[in-house]
């Protein structure tokens, strides 16, 4: 299996982290804003400060504020594009 694919079936089997990408596929956000947005789903803030840590460590996301301690924004790497786009055309 290619890393790619390997990758991909993780994000298809974290509903969390196809979350996380779709939401920065619109706008660079914060954990909080992430939060805010699917209250309904009740997501936990640490749940979703880990999952945006994974995504940083395999390279489809960026921390574009790593200087600020509190609110840090996450928007998509290319990597992050090409995997979030591959994963729409999949689901069609």
């Amino acid at each position: 299996m290619e890393q790619n694919d390997k990758v991909m079936y993780d994000i298809l089997n974290s509903p969390l982290k196809k979350i996380i990408l779709e939401q920065l596929m619109i706008s660079p956000k914060t954990a909080t804003h992430i939060k805010k947005k699917y209250a309904e789903r009740s997501l936990s803030r640490p749940s979703i400060s880990r999952a945006l840590g994974e995504l940083k460590q395999i390279g489809l996301i960026k921390c574009i504020n790593q200087w600020h301690h509190r609110s840090r924004f996450y928007s998509l790497t290319d990597d992050g594009k090409n995997i979030i786009e591959k994963i729409k055309e999949i689901e069609k």
